[in-house]
């Protein structure tokens, strides 16, 4: 359900758009086939352990999100110390490319949905105050924060800027896409200070592929020298994995029974999640296919890396 903003088309098929209008569209559109994170079966595992947290009375199911400044791309330092998200992903087909590089280790690959009317009652929750936030320790445990975090939940577009041609010199002259549109800022003089601004809205094009959604939160103060992760209690939406389970998970291209990890997810085994389309399809090469010493005596410090 993108939100209704004003734009037309050149003879290009670029979408021109205001700044505000395009920031508007990132910031408040709404999915409603759902929200998917792509996590490990472990992982997933802790999230369904209720966790007792200082001050409830009530075990909660926990979602960590974790500092900006400690994320893969490089960019994300942008974000300062104050921010911290967990990446979730729009569009219901499974994407080889998300599994193969976040379906680490292949066997423990899953693949969550989180349904829109759950997240979006999360959100409402949160912005109620009905939410806290709590650091989480070097040993895991949660510490309750007083510190207020703005949330959002935010669509990430991809820069690409003009590398030929004419104009090419400009820092201004380049493409934002987003949801398979290439869309052209008309009033934007400086794109760098617009990605400062909100340096959670955006990456360079060659992660345009993740179509990324970020549950953000904005803290006033710096924490990520202390705090890595923050947690906070996500009950609903992960309570509906719970009672449909094999309806919200996807188990990994990898899937084998043999090979499947032996934990259990709220009492659910990973054989209970659906069937990903691509099973039986995906054969991951590693550096030791063409390594004379493979085997199970190798020590190389390579040894199962793709």
């Amino acid at each position: 359900m993108k939100p209704e903003v004003p734009f037309v088309r050149n003879k290009k098929n670029e979408c021109l758009i205001s700044t505000g209008d395009f920031v508007k569209m990132l910031t408040t559109n709404k999915h409603r086939l759902g929200y998917y994170h792509l996590t490990r079966w472990s992982s997933l595992c802790k999230m369904m352990e209720p966790v007792t947290i200082p001050g409830e009375r009530v075990a909660h199911r926990m979602l960590h999100l974790g500092a900006a400044v400690n994320m893969n791309d490089e960019d994300d330092k942008r974000c300062g110390k104050r921010v911290y998200f967990s990446s979730f992903a729009f569009g219901p087909l499974e994407n080889i490319a998300m599994w193969t590089n976040y379906g680490i280790p292949n066997q423990e690959a899953v693949r969550l949905r989180i349904p829109v009317k759950e997240m979006l009652h999360w959100v409402s929750d949160y912005k109620a105050d009905k939410i806290g936030v709590y650091g989480v320790n070097a040993d895991g445990t949660p510490e309750r924060l007083s510190d207020k975090a703005h949330l959002w939940l935010v669509d990430v577009a991809y820069w690409s800027k003009k590398e030929l041609g004419r104009n090419r010199i400009d820092p201004n002259e380049g493409l934002f896409f987003y949801d398979g549109d290439k869309f052209r800022l008309t009033d934007c003089k400086d794109v760098n200070g617009l990605m400062r601004k909100y340096p959670f809205l955006f990456k360079k094009s060659g992660w345009q592929y993740e179509k990324e959604v970020r549950l953000v939160l904005e803290f006033e103060r710096d924490l990520a020298d202390h705090f890595k992760r923050v947690a906070v209690p996500f009950d609903e939406p992960l309570n509906i994995i719970d009672i449909a389970f094999s309806k919200y998970v996807t188990k990994g291209p990898w899937f084998a029974t043999e090979t499947m990890p032996e934990t259990k997810a709220a009492g659910h085994s990973l054989s209970e999640a659906n069937q990903s389309k691509y099973i039986g399809f995906v054969k991951m090469r590693s550096v030791c296919d063409d390594c004379e010493q493979n085997g199970d005596a190798c020590k190389c410090p390579f040894q199962g890396q793709r």
